[in-house]
């Protein structure tokens, strides 16, 4: 399962609330084919702790699941770069993008 047939990227930043109840919804999941990247933009809470921990218990989706670090070079507060990088990367890793 070299190329899934769905990518899916979730932005990561102040979702520590959230994040293990997204990454769990999205890990229990019954199709297979799907890999997961999370873009981690250098969330000052522990989101990307919280998830790590989460992936632990779905030991299954470990080998298609990253966790990207942005740089700090992009905080720049007038402009949101995570959407843009996040696009980029969706684009630039599977040809196109769906987007709700």
């Amino acid at each position: 399962m070299d190329n899934p047939k769905v990518s899916i990227i979730v932005p990561i930043y102040r979702v520590e609330e959230y994040i293990e109840r997204c990454a769990e919804s999205l890990f229990a999941q019954t199709f297979d084919d799907i890999e997961y990247i999370f873009v981690d933009d250098c969330s000052p809470d522990k989101s990307v702790e919280i998830l790590q921990r989460t992936l632990e218990k779905y030991p299954h989706r470990k080998r298609l699941t990253r966790i990207e670090r942005l740089s700090p070079l992009f905080d720049d507060k007038g402009f949101n770069w995570p959407l843009v990088i996040t696009r980029f990367i969706a684009i630039a890793m599977t040809g196109w993008m769906c987007m709700p």
